[in-house]
């Protein structure tokens, strides 16, 4: 709901500080992406709405930042197809029955 969005952020970005520290890029508990296709593959689901926390990449190394994207295109492969990775798109709506 729109008006736990805020909370949501912010209970995310604590919980990825308080797992993987303040840099995630440098922890060795945050897995990369397996090979070179999937890290392109996701890495062009990024840019199918807005990084709200995250959005990092790192090619030589295949990471990807967990990543929280809103405003999606309903009707782009971030949200008709399985992720496999990092990126986690969030939608605000008011009326559950709207969506």
């Amino acid at each position: 709901h729109r008006k736990q969005y805020s909370a949501f952020i912010e209970r995310y970005r604590a919980h990825i500080k308080d797992m993987y520290g303040d840099d995630v890029e440098k922890s060795e508990d945050f897995a990369r992406i397996v090979n070179d296709r999937h890290y392109i593959r996701l890495t062009k689901l990024l840019e199918m709405g807005t990084a709200e926390v995250g959005g990092q990449t790192n090619p030589e190394t295949r990471f990807i930042s967990p990543t929280i994207i809103t405003n999606p295109d309903l009707s782009s492969e971030l949200m008709t197809d399985e992720i496999f990775g990092p990126i986690l798109p969030v939608l605000q709506y008011e009326d559950l029955n709207t969506v």
